[in-house]
């Protein structure tokens, strides 16, 4: 079975999570980064750019796929808009059992 996926979120802009959405991107997936605070929901982003630019300088990479990994992806610190015409929503957030049950209540009362 094969499933293609259209627009994914990706919860949890952190170590994991700017990457996952990264992989997304560059499957052209659009791709929504949400986080609950602003400043990992702005360096996620940042971190992709530069892993790119890593690739772009290395040759693995052209500019145009760059700029087309980086159009795919949307950042969001509002979880209702986040999560919105989701078809797949994949959880990257801290490892504490608390944070996640209150995130996939949260998630559920959006998504149903």
């Amino acid at each position: 079975m094969t499933f293609h996926f259209q627009h994914v979120t990706v919860l949890g802009a952190g170590a994991m999570g700017h990457g996952i959405a990264q992989v997304c991107a560059r499957a052209e997936i659009a791709t929504v980064l949400y986080d609950v605070y602003l400043s990992a929901v702005d360096n996620g982003p940042k971190l992709i750019r530069a892993d790119l630019d890593a690739k772009v300088s290395a040759g693995d990479l052209s500019e145009t796929e760059h700029d087309t990994i980086l159009a795919h992806i949307q950042r969001s610190s509002d979880l209702a808009l986040a999560v919105q015409g989701a078809q797949l929503i994949i959880e990257a957030t801290p490892e504490s059992m608390d944070i996640k049950r209150d995130l996939f209540r949260r998630v559920e009362q959006r998504v149903g």
